[in-house]
């Protein structure tokens, strides 16, 4: 059985309901999400983000169509939405798990099987680990029992065995439960993310603010290709 490496996110009272929801446009789930990167060179740099999930469409045939969308906390600024179209009954794309599917002993979801991993505080545990040009990739996700994963995280090991990046995802707000929670206004105040392309011969002239700055627009693409790696890697 895989070790946990971290602690799970406590259980949200105000999603503790046992019927499963039928989604309906506007629906989403809004995470606080934390980027932890390691350069070689030891220095350590955080990004915080707004991780949003939300149902666009619901469609007769028992699909719907999910917007997935990155807001970079420190910046004002959000990468392009991911459309994706998911499965109503059974998500792959949107993080919510039929609870008739919780306590298995694996989950086909994003291209491959969660392994179950038991529980903890409550929550449910899968992982799956997988390996990206030499980088060691593991994704654990905890999930209440109404089936909303309330946490989830990417763990990246390089090939030296350490720790490289560190991306986690708690949940902060939901209306699947109470209608009456509704989306932040100040994330509709945010623009679309502006990244700079640099020659390599600029790029070692850049001033070390500069260069931070540069690391910063890398590692939010960084994290927009992993979300598209999870969305559809098969």
């Amino acid at each position: 059985m895989f070790p946990l490496l971290f602690v799970a996110f406590p259980f949200l009272p105000h999603l503790a309901y046992s019927l499963s929801p039928s989604f309906t446009p506007g629906d989403f789930l809004l995470y606080n999400q934390t980027v932890t990167s390691v350069f070689p060179n030891g220095t350590v740099y955080h990004i915080y983000e707004f991780y949003l999930q939300q149902v666009v469409k619901v469609f007769p045939n028992g699909s719907m169509l999910v917007n997935t969308t990155i807001y970079d906390e420190n910046t004002s600024s959000y990468l392009p939405p991911v459309m994706s179209i998911d499965n109503a009954s059974h998500p792959k794309v949107f993080m919510y798990i039929s609870p008739s599917l919780l306590g298995k002993v694996a989950i086909y979801r994003d291209g491959s099987d969660l392994i179950y991993n038991g529980t903890e505080d409550g929550l449910y545990v899968y992982y799956d680990a997988y390996a990206l040009q030499g980088v060691k990739f593991i994704y654990i996700i905890w999930v209440n029992k109404t089936g909303v994963i309330c946490r989830f995280q990417t763990l990246q090991i390089g090939a030296g065995g350490g720790l490289v990046g560190n991306t986690t995802a708690v949940l902060w707000l939901s209306n699947l439960y109470n209608k009456g929670v509704v989306i932040p206004k100040f994330l509709s105040t945010y623009t679309k993310a502006n990244v700079v392309t640099y020659s390599v011969s600029n790029f070692l002239v850049l001033a070390q603010e500069k260069l931070l700055e540069v690391y910063k627009y890398i590692i939010f693409i960084g994290v927009f290709l992993i979300v598209l790696i999870l969305l559809f890697r098969k």
